[in-house]
């Protein structure tokens, strides 16, 4: 006969067994035997899944699971608490059979919580003209976020292109636009006299026209130079102090005789009746 434990019913589950066996019959002799019978585990396995997840400001649990019924038990850094906060955790996921017949090799890895992805968008940005002014494109974006222009973070006043990038600085999301924005030179305001009577003889001597901003005049005719009688066409360029202004010219008629006359314009210049 041959005994488990003590009995006759021989183990199902996983253990260690002391097993006992003798001669029953009365007619033989032997030496009774005795040994340690084992039944090991059957290996059972871990799943665990979710392990990157995106930050909102809730816990970010894992899911782990086992093909053997038991007890799952997931530590983050030796706790049990689920960690909400943006960061690398480590992970140790172990298994308990609830029969004892079963174990799983434990997990050990990383639960990473990350910056979630988000628009950023910069709009408005090209041709933007020239006011004297620090000039910003327009900025779209539900979180906060900082502005560089060409690398600095000043806004840029002067006409020119500059390297504009945006990007998100919550701590939370992740997300980035650049463009290109231009800033182009301001137009200025010209007007002079329609026409200008000389007497034969007299030196030019013109008025100085007038400019919405500060700046030089030159002349196709050099002031002070004596010219034959005739009608002649004027022309004054400007050229603003500033750079940030385009420059421009303006017309008027010379008439060296002191006649009055009568004109057209066309295209911004006076020409005399007839022509």
């Amino acid at each position: 006969t041959t005994t488990y434990n003590g009995t006759g019913t021989v183990p199902t589950n996983a253990g260690s067994y002391a097993v006992a066996s003798g001669l029953a019959n009365a007619n033989y002799s032997a030496t009774p035997i005795s040994n340690t019978y084992v039944i090991a585990q059957a290996q059972a396995f871990l799943t665990v899944q979710d392990t990157i997840q995106y930050y909102d400001g809730t816990p970010k649990p894992i899911f782990a699971s086992c093909n053997q019924a038991g007890t799952v038990t997931i530590l983050y850094n030796g706790s049990a608490t689920v960690p909400t906060n943006l960061g690398t955790y480590t992970l140790s996921v172990s298994f308990t059979s609830s029969s004892g017949n079963y174990y799983a090799n434990p997990y050990n890895g990383h639960l990473q919580i990350i910056s979630s992805a988000a628009n950023i968008l910069i709009t408005n940005y090209q041709n933007l003209v020239y006011t004297g002014s620090p000039i910003t494109p327009t900025i779209t974006c539900a979180y906060s976020y900082a502005v560089t222009y060409n690398g600095s973070g000043t806004a840029p006043t002067n006409s020119g292109s500059y390297t504009v990038i945006a990007h998100i600085t919550d701590g939370v999301h992740i997300g980035a636009d650049t463009v290109t924005m231009t800033i182009i030179k301001a137009a200025v305001t010209l007007s002079w006299v329609t026409q200008i009577n000389i007497a034969l003889g007299q030196p030019l001597a013109v008025p100085t026209p007038t400019a919405s901003v500060a700046g030089t005049w030159t002349y196709n005719y050099p002031v002070g130079s004596s010219l034959p009688s005739g009608i002649y066409q004027l022309v004054a360029t400007f050229t603003p102090s500033n750079s940030n202004y385009n420059g421009g010219v303006v017309y008027s008629i010379l008439n060296i005789s002191g006649t009055n006359l009568s004109f057209f314009t066309l295209n911004g210049k006076f020409y005399p009746i007839p022509y």
